[in-house]
């Protein structure tokens, strides 16, 4: 088992899809065949209660035409009055007085020995509405039974009516109908849960070979990608592509930093091998003191060169964490520009000029020590590459962003390695026999800085010079 199946708690998707859906959807698909039923069940009742409901009010209208109860009133020598066979559809009448006592009934009860002779409709004494069908079982056969009370046209109370016929043949349909809506019931419920266990595998199964990839990897395998996946689902299609895009992030971010690494102990053993060689020659015989001297001015230097990489290298590894800037205050990009050349005038010697449209604040915003740092290290590269020429700082205006353009007049850098100025550890050449100074991370700190800051740094060369272009989002106030 792989540690991301042991180290995984919970039920699986499956488990839980199949526990979330299928009780739901049975549950519903069970009240509905109980509400279908139900609802032909209430349809044959209401049907029932119509047919005794106009029976017993053409009896109560007839036995108390005169204001009193008289049951000889009424037509009980029709057929269905005197037959009980079921063919004739017959009606089951009974009159009972005030007090409950039978006065009259059909002559068809007789075929019914069990009838009952009681009235069951104790419900009407009080109150006047018709009370709803009753069913009855008598001689084995079902019986819709129903009542009605009896009042003068004064609304005196002078008995009862009751009615009864025999359950249509048609409600044996109700029991048909509630075995076939079971069965139903029994195979939907199958076929669900069949269809989400097919579902939830095929959608499953592809995340599952994901996993098993993922947790395959290591840092010696992240050249692997995963497949294309064997189906048709946009989802998993867009998640395989967005693992392998991460993958390639994240495998170029391994290379960038093996190469930094490397880069990096590159840069700093072989100056440090040299100081150390600098230091055994000068410990092989006796010198005298100012040779010493000279010895340990050099190893000043040295170190100094070295706590300046040290310390660029840390910058940029701060930098590389840095996604958004959470203080920032407005900057006057025309102030900043002028204070880096004061800054660098023992290199400068009056030969930078700032060039700057009137009326314009160049206001920008950012964390002053970064937009300094930015702009000291693309001047100081200038100053440096370009010989004694002339160095310009060009300030422009633009709807959305301010550009600041420092150009100089040197060698220009060569084609071949202008693509990879921006890197770390990148250096040009320069002009011939001209050995370039530096760790070569003076740009790659201010294309970070700039990035952060939501601009950009690109470099433009030629053979009459190089050009440093930054572009800065505007500040509005």
């Amino acid at each position: 088992m792989s540690r991301t199946e042991s180290g995984a708690s919970g039920l699986p998707f499956r488990s839980r899809l199949l526990r979330l859906i299928v009780p739901v959807t049975v549950a519903t698909i069970g009240v509905l065949c109980t509400v279908v039923w139900l609802a032909a069940y209430a349809g044959y009742a209401a049907q029932a209660q119509a047919v005794l409901d106009a029976e017993l009010r053409d009896v109560a209208f007839a036995v108390s035409i005169g204001g009193t109860l008289e049951a000889d009133r009424y037509r009980w020598g029709e057929p269905h009055h005197v037959s009980g066979e079921r063919r004739l559809d017959p009606m089951f009448l009974q009159v009972f007085d005030s007090t409950g006592q039978m006065v009259r009934e059909s002559f068809n009860i007789e075929s019914l020995p069990d009838y009952p002779q009681e009235w069951l409709g104790e419900d009407v004494l009080d109150r006047p509405a018709v009370p709803r069908v009753r069913e009855r079982t008598t001689s084995g056969q079902a019986v819709y039974v129903s009542g009605m009370a009896i009042r003068s046209p004064e609304g005196d109370m002078l008995g009862f009516a009751q009615a009864g016929r025999f359950v249509p043949s048609e409600r044996a349909l109700l029991d048909r109908l509630a075995i076939i809506l079971a069965v139903v019931f029994v195979i939907f419920a199958g076929l669900l849960v069949g269809l989400v266990l097919w579902s939830t595998g095929r959608f499953v199964r592809p995340l599952e070979e994901i996993t098993r990839f993922a947790d395959r990897l290591r840092p010696g395998t992240l050249d692997e990608r995963l497949p294309p996946p064997n189906t048709a689902d946009r989802e998993t299609v867009v998640l395989s592509r967005t693992l392998n895009g991460l993958l390639d992030r994240v495998e170029a971010g391994m290379n960038d930093m093996r190469e930094f690494t490397a880069n990096a102990a590159h840069e700093l053993r072989t100056p440090l091998t040299a100081l150390l060689g600098h230091v055994e020659v000068s410990l092989r015989r006796e010198r005298p003191a100012s040779a010493y001297r000279e010895t340990l001015e050099f190893v000043r230097d040295k170190l100094e060169t070295q706590l300046s990489t040290v310390s660029s290298l840390l910058l940029l590894a701060r930098l590389d964490r840095t996604q958004q800037l959470t203080e920032v205050e407005p900057i006057s990009l025309v102030v900043f520009c002028q204070e880096a050349v004061e800054n660098l005038e023992s290199m400068a010697e009056g030969r930078v000029q700032v060039e700057a449209g009137d009326g314009v604040d160049y206001a920008i915003e950012g964390q002053p020590d970064l937009i300094m740092r930015a702009l000291a290290n693309v001047l100081e590269n200038a100053l440096r590459y370009g010989g004694s020429s002339a160095v310009s700082i060009q300030l422009e205006e633009f709807p959305r962003a301010f550009q600041v353009t420092v150009r100089d007049r040197g060698p220009g850098i060569p084609t071949e390695e202008l693509a990879g100025i921006l890197g770390r550890f990148a250096r040009g050449s320069g002009a011939p026999g001209h050995h370039p100074q530096g760790a070569g991370l003076g740009l790659a700190i201010a294309h970070r800085i700039l990035k952060i800051h939501g601009g950009d740094l690109s470099v433009e060369s030629g053979s009459d010079g190089t050009a440093v272009r930054m572009r800065f989002p505007r500040f509005w106030t």
